[in-house]
């Protein structure tokens, strides 16, 4: 029921709702609610991370490029790269690392 969760957290948020939707030690994927305009603010990784859009819409951004990502995307993150996420419609991503 994580989703359920973060779609009702989401109703009254201004920033992304994030919970681990599940783990162990080779990976992680976690579960990013966006509602309209909110910002996943500039940060790296140094883990393989994939961006998985659920639903919605985002924009990916790194320093010189954007991505908008519909429905079902997915984006690998580079390694080491600053980036963030907007969201231009309520959105629900996973992130899966590892």
């Amino acid at each position: 029921m994580i989703i359920h969760q973060v779609l009702t957290s989401m109703e009254n948020a201004t920033d992304p709702v994030v919970q681990v939707f599940r783990q162990n030690e080779h990976f992680k994927v976690i579960t990013v609610g966006f509602k309209k305009g909110v910002v996943l603010k500039d940060h790296q990784t140094s883990i393989k991370t994939v961006l998985l859009v659920v639903k919605g819409v985002v924009t990916y951004r790194e320093a010189d490029r954007s991505v908008n990502l519909y429905q079902y995307d997915e984006y690998e993150i580079p390694l080491n790269v600053t980036h963030s996420v907007h969201a231009t419609e309520d959105s629900i991503c996973f992130l899966i690392r590892g």
